[in-house]
């Protein structure tokens, strides 16, 4: 299967004309054909025919890394293999809670930054765990209602978060 990576410049850009142009800044693209019926991978939408998906990067090495993954994805599909199920932002953090509660910990803070962190995720059209990059953390964090540089109240919250993002890659 042939995925092709192309850009998808805004309308300003002055190199619109270049749709594989490496240094632009515009939103990176995947293009390709699917000889199958319709069906769903990681939450998108598989139509018969030509599909166009977002790499949701705009750097060229991600975009390369990304369609590795995507082809191999694509390919287990077409032989019927089991795909990688990827979780949802609101049932990881609520698996999370549920840990936190059997093991005894208490969840006050965690379940306050687990719900500004799924409301803020549905705000941004991020739906899969997998879709939260360290741009999109950084974004969440600025949007947080604590003052910047000295509030404690951040510092304390924000390492609730830390514990969320720990117990995901143990």
């Amino acid at each position: 299967m042939e995925i092709t990576i192309y850009r998808r410049h805004s309308a300003d850009c002055k190199h619109k004309d270049d749709r594989y142009h490496p240094r632009c800044g515009c939103s990176l693209w995947f293009q390709f054909n699917w000889t199958q019926p319709g069906t769903t991978l990681d939450g998108n939408k598989l139509r018969r025919g030509q599909n166009k998906w977002s790499a949701e990067t705009r750097i060229w090495s991600e975009a390369q890394t990304n369609v590795k993954r995507l082809k191999t994805d694509l390919e287990a599909l077409l032989e019927g293999k089991p795909v990688r199920q990827y979780a949802t932002v609101k049932t990881a953090v609520n698996k999370w809670l549920e840990f936190r509660s059997k093991n005894g910990l208490t969840s006050t803070k965690g379940k306050l930054m687990g719900e500004k962190l799924v409301a803020w995720c549905a705000e941004n059209d991020v739906v899969l765990l997998t879709a939260i990059t360290t741009q999109r953390v950084m974004e969440f964090r600025m949007s947080l209602p604590f003052r910047t540089g000295d509030s404690s109240s951040l510092s304390v919250h924000w390492q609730s978060s830390g514990n969320f993002s720990t117990g995901l890659s143990a």
